[in-house]
């Protein structure tokens, strides 16, 4: 009995008129958040937020480094073994152009290739990295929405 009603009430499903639609809860924003959105922000704060953003990046590629360092590749030669990893430096400058119309946030910092040595992985893994390459890099970004958009 009980396997023929949800039998019947799919079938019901399945030929529902046309016109016959589910009703959907639908979210509005709230009136806190509709303020929010469209509160403008001065330059001043515009700017200070690009700091934040900014730091958090740095920190992001101190994350990234770490995460190279621990999958270095090792390459075995007849005189040990070696590999390679991407770093990035700490120094690094901040600035944001155009505070009041379409600010642009830019960061500058060097990415650097490093290259690690040793007879054996345990010892390359504790030998000083040495500098193969650095790359000068200048990354943009837009302020969109009330935030710093990457």
């Amino acid at each position: 009995m009980r396997f023929v009603i949800i039998l019947t009430l799919l079938a019901l499903a399945l030929v529902a008129p046309a016109g016959m639609v589910q009703a959907k809860t639908v979210k509005t924003p709230s009136a806190a958040s509709k303020q929010a959105t469209s509160k403008k922000l001065t330059p001043e704060q515009i700017a200070a937020a690009f700091q934040t953003f900014c730091q958090e990046w740095m920190q992001k590629l101190a994350v990234r480094e770490h995460d190279n360092i621990a999958n270095i590749k090792w390459i075995t030669k007849p005189d040990g073994v070696q590999g390679e990893y991407v770093g990035y430096t700490q120094d690094h400058t901040c600035t944001v152009k155009n505070e009041d119309a379409d600010p642009v946030g830019k960061i500058a910092y060097q990415e650097v290739r490093y290259e690690k040595r040793g007879t054996t992985i345990a010892e390359a893994e504790n030998s000083p990295p040495h500098p193969v390459e650095t790359t000068a890099v200048t990354e943009l970004f837009r302020f969109e929405k009330g935030k710093w958009i990457y």
